[in-house]
């Protein structure tokens, strides 16, 4: 598996979590239980490598909530509400 395709599968099992499991204290435990199905070449630990592909997508998420939740008080305000 390349490093490009375990990322996506990372995330991708991540994403079938329930949201409220998603979350920043549960990453170090999935990076974990992911190690040994995620072989991939690299000259870093692979288990921090997995973490921090994990947290980008908590990162990005919430990133896009707080976007949407921007746009959404913007647009409350502009009807008056």
């Amino acid at each position: 598996m390349t490093k490009e395709e375990a990322q996506r599968e990372a995330v991708r099992r991540w994403r079938e979590l329930p949201v409220t499991n998603q979350q920043l204290e549960n990453v170090p435990e999935f990076a974990r239980l992911l190690l040994p199905a995620l072989t991939f070449d690299t000259l870093g630990d692979r288990e921090r490598i997995i973490a921090a592909w994990l947290v980008r997508d908590i990162e990005q998420r919430n990133r896009v909530l707080r976007t949407i939740d921007g746009k959404a008080a913007t647009h409350r305000s502009d009807r008056g509400d």
